[in-house]
């Protein structure tokens, strides 16, 4: 196993597709630590403001849907 992070691969060719690095002790406390603060920040907005976020990301993500269904496959 490769300890410095993984790589993702076409299946069906074999072709690396990205590599990654994994994140060591501290960069993990980090980005927890980060998600805790937004996560808490979020709490507080009113639900009306959270169904605008939820709903602009739904937007973003269908605009970018050829994109990220070709990423799915090719990795699945």
């Amino acid at each position: 196993m490769n300890t410095s992070g993984f790589t993702t691969v076409n299946p069906c060719t074999g072709e690396e597709i990205e590599t990654f690095a994994f994140y060591n002790a501290a960069q993990t406390d980090d980005i927890l630590a980060r998600a805790d603060k937004s996560f808490r920040s979020f709490r507080r907005l009113s639900a009306y403001k959270r169904a605008h976020i939820f709903s602009e990301l739904a937007c973003t993500l269908r605009k970018n849907k050829a994109q990220l269904a070709n990423v799915i496959t090719t990795e699945m």
